[in-house]
């Protein structure tokens, strides 16, 4: 249990790393001031306009976090969000959206199981919250896929000679 709960304690760590993935300089320089306004955790920014350079960033850096605008995901056509997803699926995204697009960007979340947040509604404190809950769901369902592979290789080997049983034999 000691294990568990060092692994909670440490998703509210004091520094944050985001990468945000932004076309137009002024939403991002908007985005940037709300989290200068966050004392802690302190977060650290990265600036990105396209899923290339992205991709590219987070071959080489660790990121807790992506916010990423949906203007990104539509001038792209090359399926990389889905690529990108699955390479770094360790990684939330929060989509960003104007009013008029909520309803996208509710499609986009729901159909990468990530959340989405409207740039008219945003401040500090609502933006590290939705960071923190998508940092925390996404380690709660890594920890689930863990325990969906114990809970299987359990149902198929015998516990105390870890040898295939019958079920695996059928």
């Amino acid at each position: 249990m000691a294990n568990l709960y060092s692994e909670v304690i440490d998703s509210q760590k004091a520094v944050l790393n985001i990468l945000l993935l932004e076309k137009q300089a002024g939403n991002a320089i908007l985005i940037r001031d709300l989290l200068d306004d966050i004392s802690y955790p302190e977060c650290l920014f990265e600036h990105s306009d396209s899923l290339q350079s992205a991709a590219q960033l987070l071959q080489n850096k660790s990121v807790d976090v992506i916010l990423m605008d949906i203007a990104i995901i539509r001038s792209d056509t090359s399926q990389l969000l889905t690529k990108l997803q699955q390479q770094f699926n360790h990684v939330p995204i929060l989509f960003l959206a104007d009013l008029e697009d909520e309803y996208d960007c509710a499609l986009l979340a729901k159909k990468y199981e990530q959340d989405y947040l409207v740039k008219q509604n945003l401040s500090s404190t609502y933006l590290l919250r939705s960071m923190r809950f998508a940092i925390e769901r996404n380690w709660m369902m890594e920890q689930l896929e863990k325990a969906r592979i114990i809970e299987q290789h359990l149902a198929y080997h015998d516990v105390l000679t870890g040898l295939p049983n019958r079920q695996l034999f059928l």
